[in-house]
């Protein structure tokens, strides 16, 4: 008898993991769209090639009975799949937040196994009283909550409001809060960063070592930037890498320029004038990288807007080697080293609208701020001079 349960049991558990296989499956095809089509919406891309690659790269573009099968023979495996976003597998993901997943579950149970049974501990003492009511209407009310709802509203009160608690991450409790991530807490909650912008596209040629910028008609010369060469026999230039300007058609030139605002260059001073040098050096590293990243990501965009997306590397390693079209260089490297030639990059884009303007020497201000021409050509690749 006991055995013919627990077949039955097992007999059940396996159609239940099966029920659950096949509706994840089809819920996620009923939806609108395609994973295709989230993805690229997330990735800030939307051109066709882009989508095409993703569907091929997913089996997405494969008869829904064979996605049905591969998907159900990699769940049998134990093979969730790879997440797009962390670019690594779903199970490793999920086994790098398992830990603090479990403590904070069995926290929470905990919690509210205490206040639960001193609730109902007093509500049982005085049956039909008003603390018996209360208790009665408070159980209900936080147990009709979403609990997503819940999560932000306690985030909103202890860590912005109280600052008790950090927005994100894992803390040890009456331990120093140290370190980047009070840095990137502190940034957060007094709006030190404030990343900005300015991207457009122009025309433009090549005239030895010259690159030409024009306007729309094309033959209106809005900046001229004289780029070194490389010396040696065919030594590359990045005009090379722009149709002559002799030719009837120009090719497309984008210029963009980021900041993270001045606020954190005010901050980073007062700081070290205090003699607070520790946190100086860690926002003064967390400002400049997150202006690097804000011009990646810009980059990214160009890329996106002008149909190159689809040309990404998915490998993560190799986008960080150049794995996408072209390339982004920034004035004072040495492939464009004059910092003046930043002047007409910055009137063509208006940055005084970010508040980003040039020094006497050539400097932009605010300090954490970046400006590049974005080169479009597939030879176009990183190379010294």
């Amino acid at each position: 008898m006991k055995l013919r349960y627990i077949a039955g049991r097992l007999v059940k558990t396996v159609m239940v993991v099966i029920a659950v296989v096949l509706l994840s499956f089809f819920l996620i095809r009923l939806a609108p769209g395609d994973a295709a089509t989230v993805m690229a919406g997330q990735s800030g891309y939307a051109d066709e090639a882009f989508m095409k690659s993703l569907r091929a790269e997913y089996g997405l573009d494969q008869p829904v009975p064979v996605q049905l099968w591969k998907y159900v023979r990699a769940v049998a495996q134990g093979d969730l799949g790879n997440s797009f976003v962390r670019r690594q597998p779903v199970l490793d993901v999920i086994l790098e937040r398992l830990p603090n997943t479990l403590l904070l579950d069995a926290f929470a149970l905990l919690v509210a196994a205490a206040g639960g049974i001193w609730l109902g501990s007093l509500a049982a003492r005085r049956p039909d009283s008003a603390g018996d009511a209360s208790v009665t209407v408070l159980s209900m009310l936080f147990y009709a909550m979403p609990q997503f709802w819940l999560g932000m509203m306690a985030m909103l009160v202890f860590s912005v409001w109280l600052a008790w608690l950090p927005p994100f991450g894992i803390e040890t409790m009456g331990a120093d809060y140290t370190g980047l991530a009070r840095i990137a807490d502190i940034a957060i909650r007094e709006n030190i960063l404030v990343p900005q912008a300015a991207y457009g596209y122009w025309l433009a040629a090549g005239q030895g070592n010259d690159l030409v910028i024009f306007a729309q008609d094309g033959s209106t010369e809005l900046a001229r930037f004289t780029l070194p060469r490389q010396p040696k026999e065919n030594g590359e230039c990045i005009a090379d890498f722009f149709r002559d300007v002799d030719d009837a058609e120009r090719d497309v030139i984008a210029l963009q320029v980021v900041t993270v605002g001045q606020k954190a260059s005010d901050f980073a001073r007062a700081w070290f004038e205090d003699n607070r040098y520790q946190d100086y050096l860690y926002l003064h590293g967390l400002s400049v990288e997150m202006a690097e990243a804000m011009a990646e990501y810009v980059h990214k965009r160009i890329r996106a807007e002008l149909g190159f997306a689809g040309e990404d590397d998915r490998d993560m390693e190799k986008m960080l080697s150049q794995g996408y079209r072209g390339s982004r260089y920034s004035f004072g490297y040495p492939a464009c080293p004059r910092l003046e030639d930043q002047a007409p990059i910055l009137g063509l884009l208006g940055a005084e609208r970010l508040g980003i303007s040039l020094s006497e020497e050539f400097q932009l201000h605010p300090e954490q701020s970046t400006s590049a021409i974005v080169v479009l050509n597939p030879a176009a690749k990183y190379f010294s001079v």
